[in-house]
């Protein structure tokens, strides 16, 4: 440039800043746009996601297999798709399901750190738990010898909550050092909350559906222990009461259920078993 006169070098040395700046600019731009663009993206896959999780849980009960579903599912909405496990707890019973991505081997050490781990530190805390490098970890010496060992490095574990209460945890595995970071714990923890909102309705259901089956096995019962009465009626020429007390210390005596007992009396008069109640259908 110094062969150039010095207005024209100057108005050149503007050109050449202002077109430093317009490709910073245009940089700038398409990395805005890029980000928009993934953005999203993330944001239909994860409409997607939550639809088919909605699905899953909507119509299928609490199983291993449904929450192995859940488990895939969460797997693809979360950034770097991690390792997922779901863990359920019920009635005193904890399960994890790890996804289908899972190796024989993680799978078997995601079992077993249900006992003492970040887990179960979540579980009774009720709050996320976060290890950024389980090489470095020295709480659970054992479980992260047992992580280390499959290739995970880092640990995330959010607590999922249903109607107030926490009924288990999402467990996310990754295979690099600090493997969460900010936006993908946000993403974890709209799962996890949207989760817990299915899980409890899904729950609900089951719950529903576990005392119809009690109430339609108690009428069953009740059905076969009428017809047994009718019989021992009919025999003895006594009436309801004191044949349902007959029934009653025959299975005080023999130490059989009542229902069985019936079963075998109806049996044993007609030549076939007992008929239906009329409640079913």
């Amino acid at each position: 440039m110094e062969a150039v006169p010095g207005p024209l070098r100057e108005k050149a040395s503007w050109i050449d800043e202002d077109g430093h700046g317009l490709a910073t600019a245009a940089v700038s731009a398409g990395g805005e746009a890029r980000s928009v663009l993934e953005e999203q993206d993330q944001r239909e896959e994860l409409a997607t996601s939550l639809r088919e999780l909605t699905i899953v849980l909507s119509s299928t009960e609490d199983n291993e297999e449904t929450l192995r579903h859940v488990a895939d599912t969460l797997s693809r909405m979360v950034p770097q798709r991690p390792t997922v496990a779901v863990t359920l707890r019920r009635g005193g019973r904890t399960v994890t399901v790890p996804s289908s991505d899972a190796g024989e081997g993680l799978a078997e050490a995601i079992r077993r750190g249900e006992g003492r781990g970040p887990c179960q530190e979540c579980l009774r805390r009720g709050e996320p738990v976060l290890v950024r490098d389980v090489a470095s970890e020295p709480q659970w010496a054992s479980y992260s010898a047992r992580m280390l060992a499959q290739q995970v490095r880092s640990v995330y574990v959010y607590p999922l909550r249903a109607n107030g209460n926490v009924v288990g945890a999402l467990n996310m595995y990754s295979p690099v050092p600090n493997g969460f970071g900010a936006p993908t714990r946000r993403m974890v923890r709209l799962a996890a909350e949207y989760t817990g909102v299915l899980l409890g309705a899904a729950i609900q259901v089951a719950e529903q559906r576990r005392r119809v089956a009690h109430l339609q096995r108690a009428l069953e019962s009740r059905a076969v222990i009428d017809q047994a009465i009718g019989v021992i009626v009919a025999q003895r020429k006594c009436d309801a009461d004191t044949a349902f007390e007959m029934l009653r210390a025959a299975s005080q005596n023999t130490n059989r259920k009542l229902a069985d007992i019936a079963v075998c009396i109806v049996a044993s008069a007609s030549g076939a078993g007992p008929r239906p109640g009329r409640f079913r259908e």
